[in-house]
């Protein structure tokens, strides 16, 4: 009849269930998206928020900030520019040739375009004038 054999099982009932379930995943996904695009905020990010608020999550981060902090960089720790080979390099060890001069970094905001500087007044006034002989021109062809 069909090419199954009476009291065989269905083949392939693993794999509906795993397309079922991955596609529920799917929606949960899309209806998350589609939730945080209509009110603007993520519901499972402000319960990860209240759940992190516990006193344990709290004193593990603690101490983990803590080892961060006495894992920094020693006091004496600073970039040096140091000439090898004739090109410069820069390194946070001690140069053995002389002449290795100490670097100061400086945080920056990377590259920015370049601000367009405003109008004169005595532009914007040119361009009102030059309007208006425009004008004062059509008008006295048009008589």
């Amino acid at each position: 009849m069909n090419g199954l054999r009476p009291g065989s099982r269905q083949a392939g009932a693993v794999g509906l269930l795993f397309t079922a379930v991955l596609m529920a995943l799917v929606s949960l996904a899309a209806l998350s998206f589609l939730y945080s695009l209509r009110y603007g905020r993520w519901p499972m990010q402000e319960a990860w928020a209240s759940w992190s608020k516990s006193d344990k999550v709290n004193q593990i981060q603690q101490e983990i900030k803590s080892a961060a902090g006495q894992a920094a960089a020693p006091a004496g720790a600073e970039v040096r520019r140091c000439m090898i080979a004739g090109k410069p390099t820069y390194s946070n060890v001690e140069c053995k040739a002389a002449g290795s001069l100490a670097v100061k970094l400086h945080d920056s905001r990377g590259i920015e375009a370049p601000r367009q500087p405003a109008p004169a007044e005595q532009q914007i006034g040119g361009d009102g004038q030059l309007k208006e002989k425009m004008l004062e021109k059509a008008i006295s062809t048009n008589k």
